[in-house]
């Protein structure tokens, strides 16, 4: 059905809002911004088919009418504004985080595909790992398989879940720059709300990526260290997730957040422990590992899997025959010295985990914060 163009509007002014992508509810409130025509009734948000509760958006747009005048409806009395502002005064931060929680939590109900793709492509990753390194101990290098699964299992876990960061946080940037454009909430309920609606999915990876690769693979058979490996896959994904939606925020658009960010990764494996020893490392670029999700959950996952544990033989040289002809014993506090880890590190390796998880989402926040919508004033046109 056409919409009728306002009697005070130009038609290339009616042509551009009609044309205009809008994430809200099938009625379009711009109308009754712009028109003299009465705004209906919202829908009651415990009815379920409400995008917003009736009493939050409209309250942030009448607090912005009044305070800008930029309505084209008769402002209400002093009396009528005091009311106003009193009811409006009601909504808080923690009722803003509610409504949020809420909305967040159906938006990823419904939006099953992206988390039934993420667990089948942990389920499928795991055991192509367990086929490839359930032989570990026939190798005449037992040491190092365990090694690269353990920084294999560090990298899957990073780029999963900052990617799937990369992925849908442009989106919801743009959903929320226009919704805080009509000062509908702060930003602050916003992301602590997404950040909790995404802790299932990280905490369900996790220990299903656990579940499959820690018992084929034969890592440290103590019931204890599973729950830390699964404990640490949890916390550094979760740090990633922080990680790609700060490179999201401060980056301008969804392309150039692809390109950063892995660039920015690599140089974070390069640094991560595996491929060259701490002590190698140059003093002047050393100090990125202190910034590395990857560093810290690749050495907690080493410590975890050797502290205090014995047998390994690592081969010296092989014959032409592929037999190992010199081979020396070492155990797990020596390959860990080797690494240049500390066997007692364990408990750093969270604590620092935790505050990069906290300094990235932080980091996230105040860019978000401060990427402000970019908005060209109208000027109505006395011409058609």
């Amino acid at each position: 059905m056409a919409t009728p163009r306002p009697p005070s509007t130009s038609s290339r002014q009616h042509t551009f809002r009609v044309l205009s992508i809008s994430t809200r509810p099938t009625f379009s409130w711009t109308w009754c911004r712009w028109t003299s025509a009465p705004c209906p009734p919202r829908r009651r948000a415990d009815s379920g088919s409400g995008f917003w509760p009736s009493a939050l958006p409209r309250c942030r747009r009448r607090m912005s009418a009044a305070s800008n005048g930029t309505t084209r409806r008769r402002l209400p009395s002093a009396t009528t504004a005091t009311t106003s502002n009193s009811s409006c005064s009601r909504t808080t931060p923690p009722t803003e985080f509610g409504l949020l929680l809420r909305r967040a939590w159906k938006q990823q109900s419904r939006d099953v595909l992206p988390i039934a793709i993420t667990f089948v492509q942990t389920v499928v990753v795991g055991f192509l790992l367990a086929a490839i390194y359930s032989d570990m101990s026939s190798s005449y290098t037992p040491v190092q398989d365990e090694l690269g699964i353990l920084f294999f299992v560090c990298i899957f876990s990073a780029f999963g879940a900052m990617f799937q960061a990369l992925n849908t946080f442009p989106t919801d940037r743009a959903v929320v720059n226009r919704e805080r454009a009509s000062k509908m909430y702060h930003v602050m309920p916003y992301y602590v709300a997404r950040f909790i609606c995404d802790m299932p999915t990280r905490v369900g990876q996790g220990l299903l990526f656990g579940c499959i690769v820690y018992w084929i693979v034969g890592l440290n058979p103590a019931a204890s260290a599973f729950f830390i490996f699964c404990a640490l896959l949890i916390v550094e994904g979760l740090a990633a997730q922080g990680f790609g939606i700060c490179i999201s925020a401060v980056c301008p658009n969804e392309k150039v957040a692809f390109a950063i960010a892995p660039a920015i990764t690599i140089v974070l494996i390069l640094v991560g422990g595996f491929y060259v020893n701490q002590d190698a490392i140059p003093v002047w670029i050393s100090w990125l590992k202190y910034l590395s999700h990857l560093y810290w959950a690749y050495m907690g996952l080493t410590i975890n899997n050797f502290a205090g544990r014995t047998g390994w033989e690592t081969c010296l040289n092989i014959a032409d025959d592929g037999t190992c002809s010199r081979s020396i014993e070492e155990t797990g506090d020596e390959i860990l010295a080797r690494l240049g880890f500390h066997a007692g590190d364990l408990w750093l390796a969270f604590v620092v985990l935790i505050g990069l998880l906290v300094f990235y989402n932080s980091m996230g926040y105040v860019f978000l914060r401060l990427s402000k919508p970019k908005t060209m004033p109208i000027h109505t046109d006395k011409e058609d």
